[in-house]
């Protein structure tokens, strides 16, 4: 229904990496969010000396893109290379008929690059059904392997996998110190939608937005066991059904833990 129906005309500035910044600023706070250094799609207008690396550059409207420049000679690396035309060539409304890419303008984002010792910091996707979070997605790399682990708000292992995401499946996962904030967080971002996933940076002390993504995997993911997809998508038809109360939202700090199936 959202790919082949949904119309919104709030979801193109919101699956855009930088415009849906200022959604998130307003919403849990400016402080939840990567500090931008530039936004275009002209490489030669970037004033270098205003970029305070490490920074990462990326597409604001795809996924799976971007390089990581420690200082000023990958900058320069980067620039001679400049794969900027490949990137907003890139179009997922075309690609997998998600209609809200359709509605912004392809550009090139620098931003802070986050920093988790000698990784990048744990990604926590939370799927969040008018504001009430299903599960969560956490994906990380260690050592050069990549890890993933889908958990109940009660932070309990889902034994579930995503058969196009070839991570290393980890049951024993510490609880986050952050947890409990970063469910409040993603409960109040997706109150208003009868479905976004809410994806979020966590170290042990601070949070920061990633991105709001309204089609995960195109919605072509594939669930072992099936049983999990079924769920997910009873809670999808549950929120498109509600009736909405004039004037109300959800509860942002409400929660709801993935049923047992099987």
């Amino acid at each position: 229904m959202r790919k082949l129906e949904d119309r919104d005309p709030r979801l193109g500035p919101l699956v855009d990496k930088h415009d849906a910044k200022r959604f998130v600023a307003e919403k849990i706070g400016a402080k939840y969010v990567i500090p931008s250094f530039w936004v275009g799609d002209d490489l030669s207008k970037i004033d270098w000396d205003t970029i305070t690396f490490p920074v990462i550059v990326k597409p604001t409207h795809a996924s799976a893109l971007g390089r990581i420049l420690n200082g000023i000679e990958d900058a320069k690396e980067f620039v001679e290379d400049n794969p900027v035309p490949v990137w907003l060539a890139t179009d997922h409304a075309s690609i997998n008929r998600e209609w809200a890419y359709s509605q912004i303008k392809p550009r090139v984002l620098i931003e802070k690059l986050l920093a988790h010792g000698e990784e990048l910091p744990p990604t926590y996707r939370f799927y969040v059904f008018k504001g009430q979070v299903a599960c969560v997605d956490v994906d990380f790399r260690q050592n050069g392997t990549d890890y993933t682990s889908f958990r109940r708000p009660d932070w309990s292992h889902i034994p579930v996998v995503d058969r196009d995401f070839y991570g290393k499946m980890i049951e024993d996962l510490p609880t986050p110190p952050l947890l409990g904030e970063m469910l409040d967080l993603a409960a109040t971002l997706g109150a208003d939608f009868d479905f976004v996933r809410v994806d979020l940076y966590a170290s042990d002390d601070w949070i920061k937005f990633s991105e709001l993504t309204f089609y995960p995997s195109g919605g072509f993911a594939v669930f072992d066991p099936p049983s999990f997809d079924e769920e997910l998508g009873r809670q999808w038809t549950e929120a498109l059904n509600e009736k909405k109360q004039p004037g109300t939202l959800p509860d942002p700090g409400e929660t709801t833990a993935l049923k047992k199936t099987g």
